[in-house]
């Protein structure tokens, strides 16, 4: 298959995004200025065949994605292709699903570092140009920036036209066109035109650091923790850790730990396992504390039901041990531990696992997973003063 530009006209154009970064809004750019009628738009993660089949002579396949895969990129990055891409506060990003979408704050935030890990090997490239939702660049800048990737030379009066047809007032009344009967859709982002890729509500009132009265404190930490190994090569950081209030419960089975943490394999809803020979996790308080009460609900593996004689598994709290498990005897699946530390000033708990002599599911004969699984965290109860 031919990809060379025909006139200059790139044949393929990237249009790339974190998912509520405004990422349709380039995506629509993108076709007004190499003209509707000459392109052809797909949403995709994958250059398949069903995708490349659409490339007819004399047009330009426009690939809308929000988590490109490596082949994509690949190719993409390999073959000139310009790629356009938008990024926007990971936390603004969540906010937005959950207020124009009706997501769920854990659906919503899995989308979003799911995209971010995606996008993130991008950033270097000099023939990718990121446009920022909070850059405050004027919408004829950024179009203009969008049209000289493309190799399209176009005066100002044909600029402000495409930035008057995308300004949000304007977009607004499109949707309301396009969907006259689907203002109130109950799942909005299963409904879209598939021309532009518009969605019922998918306009916001475009506020930056809305996420700081539209979710909590944890949430907000929860989306840090799961993003910035990969935002931070946008320029976004993390805002500082919300402590553990005295009593509060952190439930370990959330999407992601809000708190800094190794050796722990996926949430299931229920808890989270410790996969990991050495794991951790550390847990800022509010205060310094003199007196500290840690409630642990701790779920425990086939390891310690008494056939694996050498496992072994210790934890301890702030480097004090706690309690040491051998498989040589069998334990209960359920254990509740409780460690009280008192005299000692301490602004954080620090949670240590180690592990050895663990075996397998599949090493057991007992089923098929290969994680050498110890210990499961279910609930943290802190109680200090």
């Amino acid at each position: 298959m031919n990809f060379s530009s025909v006139n200059d006209t790139p044949r393929v154009v990237v249009a790339a995004g974190v998912s509520r970064s405004g990422s349709t809004w380039a995506y629509n750019a993108i076709l007004e200025l190499l003209g509707i009628d000459n392109c052809v738009g797909v949403f995709s993660t994958e250059f398949s065949e069903d995708v490349l089949v659409k490339l007819a002579p004399s047009t330009t396949l426009v690939l809308k994605t929000h988590t490109p895969s490596p082949g994509v990129k690949a190719a993409a990055l390999a073959l000139g292709f310009p790629i356009i891409l938008t990024v926007r506060d990971p936390r603004d990003c969540v906010a937005s699903f959950i207020k124009q979408f009706g997501w769920t704050f854990e659906a919503a935030l899995t989308e979003v570092s799911k995209n971010f890990a995606a996008l993130h090997e991008l950033a270097a490239s000099p023939q990718v140009i990121i446009i920022k939702y909070e850059s405050g660049e004027e919408r004829v800048a950024t179009i203009k920036r969008i049209a000289k990737a493309l190799n399209k030379d176009v005066d100002d009066r044909f600029l402000k036209s495409i930035a008057h047809k995308l300004s949000p007032a304007e977009i607004k009344k499109n949707i309301s066109v396009l969907f006259p009967e689907k203002a109130d859709v109950e799942k909005p982002s299963e409904v879209w035109d598939p021309v532009t890729h518009w969605h019922p509500k998918h306009v916001g009132n475009g506020k930056v650091g809305k996420y700081k009265t539209s979710l909590t404190a944890r949430q907000i930490a929860m989306v840090d923790r799961a993003t910035e190994m990969h935002s931070h090569v946008f320029g976004y950081r993390p805002d500082s850790l919300p402590p553990l209030q005295s009593g509060d419960v952190l439930e370990v089975g959330t999407p992601f730990l809000p708190y800094p943490s190794y050796g722990f394999s996926l949430p299931e809803g229920w808890g989270t396992w410790i996969s990991e020979e050495v794991a951790g996790i550390t847990i800022p308080l509010s205060h310094a504390a003199k007196s500290l009460k840690v409630d642990l609900d701790i779920v425990v593996s086939y390891n310690f039901f008494g056939y694996v004689p050498e496992a072994l598994a210790k934890l301890s709290v702030n480097d004090q041990n706690i309690f040491t498990l051998t498989g040589n005897v069998r334990t209960p699946e359920n254990i509740k531990v409780i460690a009280v530390l008192d005299g000692k000033k301490c602004d954080e708990v620090r949670l240590d696992f180690r592990f050895s002599g663990l075996k397998s599911p599949i090493e057991l004969q007992i089923g098929n997973d290969d994680r050498t699984l110890g210990l499961a965290l279910s609930k943290v109860k802190i109680d200090y003063s």
